[in-house]
C-alpha cells in the first residue's frame, strides 16, 4: 500500500518536472522577440557614426588643367579657333603638347554642339550662359552651337577646377583659371567671377593669347583683359592692365 503510494507520488512528480520543463523551453524560445531582441537588430544595421559621406558637383574625373595626358579620350573631335586645333570631348580641351596633350579650358571663340549633361545654368544681369568646368558658354539658337565666352562678371560657381592659380594682391587674394578671375565669398561659400585688378603679376600668360601692337608697345588679350610684359628679378612676367 505504502508503496503503491510512493509510487504514485513519484509519478505525479515527474510528470510535473517534464511539463515544467517544456514550459520553460517555450519561454526561452520566444525571448528573441521582445524588446531587447529587437533592439539589437535595429542597431546592427546603423551606419558607423565615422563614415563621411562626399558630395560632388560633376563627375569626378576631370582632367588637371595645366598638365599633360598621353592618350585622348575615345570619341573625342576637333575644334579649330583662329588656325589652331583643339580636340574636345565631354567639355574638356586638348591642345598637342610635347609628350601628350595638354589639358585646359574652352579657348575664346570656340564652337561645340554638345554639353555634358550636369553642365550649369547661370543668369548674369538678365542673359543666360552656361557653364562647365572652369568654360562659359553662349547658346546661338541660329546656328544651334555653344560658343566659348568671356566670364561674365558676377556669376558664381560652387568650386574652382583643378590647376587653377592663386595670387595674393594687396590684402586679398584672387584665383585664376583659363582668363577667368574669381574671389571666394566665405559667407556664400561660392566664387565670383571679377575683373582682375588693376597691376596683378602673372607668372606666365593664359594659353591662346593674343598678341597685339598699341601705340608702339606690345601687349597681350585674352578673354577680355590685357597683359603687360615686365621683367622682375631678371623673370619676365605679365601684368594685368586696362
Amino acid at each position: 500500500m505504502i508503496n503503491n503510494k510512493a509510487g504514485k507520488s513519484l509519478f505525479i512528480i515527474l510528470v510535473g518536472l517534464i511539463v515544467l520543463a517544456f514550459t520553460t523551453g517555450a519561454v526561452l524560445n520566444a525571448a528573441p522577440n521582445d524588446g531587447a531582441g529587437d533592439k539589437k537588430k535595429h542597431k546592427s544595421h546603423n551606419p558607423p557614426k565615422h563614415v563621411v559621406v562626399v558630395q560632388r558637383d560633376g563627375p569626378p574625373n576631370h582632367p588637371y588643367y595645366g598638365r599633360t595626358v598621353t592618350v585622348l579620350p575615345p570619341g573625342h573631335t576637333v575644334v579649330t579657333v583662329r588656325g589652331r586645333q583643339y580636340y574636345y570631348h565631354n567639355g574638356h580641351y586638348y591642345v598637342p603638347g610635347q609628350s601628350g596633350y595638354l589639358a585646359h579650358g574652352g579657348p575664346h571663340g570656340a564652337r561645340v554642339t554638345v554639353l555634358p549633361p550636369d553642365h550649369r545654368k547661370i543668369y548674369v544681369r538678365d542673359k543666360v550662359y552656361y557653364y562647365y568646368y572652369g568654360t562659359y558658354y553662349h547658346y546661338d539658337p541660329i546656328q544651334r552651337v555653344y560658343l566659348v565666352v568671356e566670364p561674365p562678371e558676377g556669376a558664381d560657381i560652387p568650386e574652382l577646377p583643378e590647376g587653377y592659380e592663386s595670387h595674393r594682391f594687396g590684402a586679398n587674394t584672387y584665383y585664376h583659371c583659363n582668363g577667368a578671375y574669381y574671389r571666394y565669398d566665405p559667407m556664400r561659400k561660392i566664387y565670383l567671377t571679377i575683373k582682375p585688378p588693376e597691376g596683378m603679376i602673372l607668372n606666365s600668360l593664359p594659353f591662346g593669347f593674343e598678341t597685339v601692337i598699341t601705340g608702339g608697345n606690345k601687349r597681350f588679350f585674352y578673354m577680355g583683359v590685357y597683359y603687360t610684359p615686365v621683367t622682375q628679378n631678371g623673370v619676365m612676367m605679365y601684368k594685368v592692365a586696362r
